[in-house]
């Protein structure tokens, strides 16, 4: 490692210091405080721990919320009576009252109980830091339909997904003017465990959702931007946690089928429930022929299992292993001269044997330790993971014989570690909520490959193949500082380091080459609260991505790991009592845009880039069962090192909005009319062309009788022809003299209707 990056991690010019937030935690740690308030939030029905609920206690008007095993502490408190205050989105506000005595800490335990969605309740002041989004996230989770993993995926406001694979290959991402591809500017996790591919055979970043089951995710939690300290690689535009519930409020299975052959099938059953021990298993099954001419065959398996344990009122511990198999084919993106000419069918192929297949294995352990008023946890993981893929984007432009098929292909299996603590204390009267951390990866990816080939199993050169280890440490400190009441600083630091290490196998001789690199992250943010009404907020910070390991080895420091500098200020606020919504704009700055084009295994250095935005959040309840969702969101882009005319950034969304209202009931009906619009965006630098924006329209509805649930869903209601993932591509197809230069799209889903059944027991 560079010695200038050591040094550094403890002397940072103009910058936050590591070591001034790790001093501080220590001697924060040293204060003795008048009495404490400890305690835990539990569900009523699961009995299960409530994470972020909003707990306020008076006189003293402090606020906190409960951290991911439903534990809150206050301290510093004089002696006497005290009203808690607990509440959550989708459960009826409580509040109790405590005595406290001088020099003890009274514990506490409380159960809330699940009720009706309503607005009215909600206090703005129960964000904090930069958590800014945690409110609409609850409500999205509780309210909206969700029936796929894209569903899942739509909840994160302004993201836009595009499949143009079949069904089984990951989806590329749109988000805060993001071309994200399959990942590589959002970093992802299900229950801790990085669901992001570094260096991954199609994309850096590769996301791939389908393995995780919606029906058993219980807390979303969506950051815009890269300021938060505990997310490192790939957390530009922003970072996506999912949690699954620790107890299913009941075992359910649930049968659905659909149009062009879908049948799905999804169960989950409690084995164990009480306070203390929990377990379930849940299994999804899905098969679908697709919309498409050719079939595709899809076919995915998914299981999960978790078990959940209190050691003692202290400590706990969690289990889960999942499994995930897939294999698929698919039609690709088609030219739009070809669907204009007649020569293929608007759901055509012009090369059917493109597809893959794909499967995942995880296994984790977390542990949870309350030492006085310090809260760690650690979790480990690994996972193994299989990638094939078969496409062709050019079909004969590089081989006018056997087209221009291509398979990528990778094994791999990754360790991760996390290891977190927290402590709030008091220094003076400013109340601190102080936590360090550590984050080590390694990945150990076996024969990656990119090569020719024609019908899937014919290969006819290999272009890359090699073995890749990518190790990734990462370290940081985080100070949440309660200046006043209402004033809140927020500042933090995070060191990546990262060893990259390549084995060309084309290469007749044995020598790995390996390369170091490190980025320091600093991030701040400052949050007024005005009342109960009005929250202001700001941020600033850096994040990063990591290059491709193929391209790191040789390469400049600077295209290692480029740095996103980004700005947020905005604000969340209700004008009337069933009204919520926030306004925010930002801004991203990049070192260097980097685009892997996966046909030639190579990264393109575009140079620094630049975008600007603005983000709108709405939620009306204009009726206690009624609820309208709105989210609009704006933005442009530029490369800051391309002259004008010539400095677009090809496929960056500009304008995308998504909206709905829901009828939500406990029993009998419900209902929820959903729209997405996506406008036009340049497709290439010079915006000659251009990718066609749509809208679309889709509904849900069911009819719950008892421990039944009857559900219909219409994909595309108006059944409108619209293009799903577009690109400029040069393609030539068989009988053409030349390469030509234009759209090439996937066509979107056409009207669909899937309906089904679900029972629970």
């Amino acid at each position: 490692m560079n010695r200038q990056l050591l040094v550094s991690l403890f002397f940072i010019n103009k910058r936050l210091s590591l070591t001034s937030i790790f001093l501080l935690f220590i001697i924060t740690c040293l204060f003795a405080h008048t009495g404490s308030v400890k305690g835990v939030i539990r569900d009523n029905s699961t009995f299960s721990t409530l994470s972020k609920v909003s707990v306020t206690i008076e006189p003293t008007h402090l606020s906190s919320q409960t951290n991911d095993q439903g534990a809150f502490l206050f301290t510093k408190l004089p002696e006497g009576q005290y009203t808690i205050t607990c509440f959550h989105i989708g459960y009826t506000k409580k509040e109790i009252i405590v005595t406290v005595k001088e020099g003890m800490t009274e514990q506490v335990e409380i159960i809330i109980e699940q009720g009706e969605i309503s607005l009215p309740d909600v206090n703005v002041s129960a964000l904090a830091g930069n958590n800014s989004m945690l409110l609409f996230n609850q409500l999205d989770v509780k309210t909206r339909p969700i029936n796929n993993g894209q569903d899942l995926m739509r909840l994160v406001p302004g993201m836009v997904l595009a499949q143009h694979a079949g069904g089984g290959k990951a989806e590329q991402m749109f988000f805060r003017g993001f071309d994200i591809d399959h990942g590589t500017d959002i970093a992802i996790s299900l229950d801790g465990i990085p669901v992001n591919m570094v260096s991954h055979a199609h994309g850096q970043g590769y996301a791939d959702c389908h393995f995780i089951i919606p029906e058993i995710i219980g807390f979303l939690n969506v950051s815009k931007g890269p300021y938060k300290a505990e997310v490192g690689n790939l957390a530009t535009s922003g970072s996506v946690e999912m949690n699954t519930v620790s107890t299913l409020e009941s075992s359910f299975v649930k049968l659905e089928a659909g149009e062009f052959n879908t049948y799905h099938m999804v169960s989950g059953i409690n084995i164990l429930k009480s306070k203390d021990q929990s377990a379930y298993i849940a299994g999804d099954v899905l098969f679908s022929d697709g919309y498409f001419i050719s079939p595709q065959y899809f076919k995915r398996y998914n299981f999960f299992a978790k078990y959940f344990a209190n050691i003692n009122e202290n400590q706990s511990i969690k289990f889960s292993v999942s499994m995930f198999n897939s294999n698929w084919n698919a039609s690709g993106q088609l030219p739009d001269r070809a669907i204009k000419s007649g020569h293929i069918p608007y759901f055509g192929a012009i090369d059917p044997t493109e597809g893959g297949f794909t499967s995942r294995n995880d296994y984790s352990v977390s542990h949870y330790l309350q030492l006085g008023k310090i809260f760690w946890e650690n979790q480990a993981s690994i996972t193994n993971y299989n990638f094939e893929l078969y496409s062709n984007f050019t079909f004969f432009a590089r081989d006018p014989i056997n087209g221009d098929q291509i398979r990528q292909k990778e094994k791999r299996s990754i360790l991760n570690y996390t290891s977190s603590l927290e402590k709030e204390s008091y220094f003076f009267d400013w109340k601190l909520n102080n936590s360090i951390g550590l984050h080590l990866r390694n990945d150990d990816i076996a024969n990656s490959e990119l090569s020719y080939t024609k019908a899937r199993y014919i290969t006819l050169a290999r272009v890359a193949l090699g073995n890749s280890t990518e190790t990734n440490l990462g370290i940081y400190a985080q100070s949440h500082i309660h200046l006043t009441n209402k004033l809140s600083l927020t500042m933090a630091l995070r060191y990546d380091v990262f060893r990259f290490i390549y084995d060309n196998l084309l290469d007749s001789t044995y020598q790995p080459l390996t390369k170091n690199a490190g980025v320091f992250t600093p991030k701040l943010s400052l949050e007024y609260t005005l009342n109960s009404k009005l929250t202001l907020f700001t941020k600033a910070g850096y994040g990063f991505h990591s290059n491709d390991i193929r391209s790191v080895i040789g390469t400049p420091d600077k295209e290692v790991l480029p740095k996103v500098l980004g700005i947020d200020l905005g604000f969340t606020v209700k004008p009337l009592n069933n009204v919520l919504l926030q306004f925010t704009l930002w801004q991203l700055k990049s070192d260097n845009e980097l685009v892997y084009v996966g046909d030639e295994g190579i990264v393109e250095q575009n140079g620094r880039s630049e975008r600007k935005g603005v983000d709108f959040m709405l939620r009306y309840q204009p009726m206690s069962k009624i609820l309208i969702d709105l989210d609009a969101n704006y933005s442009r882009g530029k490369l800051l090192d391309a002259p004008e005319g010539e400095n677009s950034i090809p496929l960056a969304p500009e304008f995308t909005s998504s909206a709905g209202i829901s009828f939500l009931s406990k029993t009998g009906l419900n209902a929820s009319l959903r729209y997405r619009y996506v406008g036009d965006r340049p497709a290439d630098e010079t915006n000659a062309i251009i990718a066609k924006g749509y809208f679309l329209m889709d509904l849900v509805g069911g009819y719950k009788y008892k421990n039944m649930e009857f559900n219909i869903t219409v994909q595309n209601l108006l059944n409108i022809k619209w293009r799903e993932a577009q690109f400029e591509t040069t393609s030539r197809l068989k009988d053409e003299p030349e390469d030509v230069t234009e759209i090439h799209y996937t066509p979107g889903t056409p009207f669909n209707l899937k309906a089904g059944i679900a029972i629970k027991f």
